[in-house]
């Protein structure tokens, strides 16, 4: 699941105008601060604070966080709830705004 779900988050990045962007890929919040998931929810008209949005990825089934490799910057998340059998729902899925229009070419894996 975790490759379907990376997968999923690689093509919602994945441009090819702009510059070539390492990022990391985590199954773990590990190093993960509320400070790291600011910038999120945009147009949302109640948006939620990266504190709770913090609470929402640790209490999902199973999320992928991207990091850009140079700056530390949580830069997009999926999340996902399931019965862990058969059926799997993708409530979130974001990417900052300024990195939609990256260049994702090589990928630096981590927790795989």
């Amino acid at each position: 699941m975790f490759v379907t779900l990376q997968l999923i988050l690689l093509n919602f990045l994945y441009c090819k105008k702009l510059k070539l962007i390492y990022m990391i890929y985590k199954m773990s919040l590990e190093g993960i601060t509320s400070d790291k998931l600011k910038g999120f929810f945009v147009e949302w008209p109640n948006p939620p604070s990266p504190e709770t949005h913090l609470r929402l990825l640790e209490n999902s089934w199973k999320v992928i966080v991207a990091l850009d490799e140079e700056t530390g910057q949580v830069v997009g998340f999926i999340t996902s709830i399931s019965d862990g059998v058969l059926s799997a729902y993708i409530p979130l899925l974001e990417v900052l705004p300024e990195y939609k229009k990256r260049n994702w070419k090589r990928i630096s894996k981590t927790d795989a």
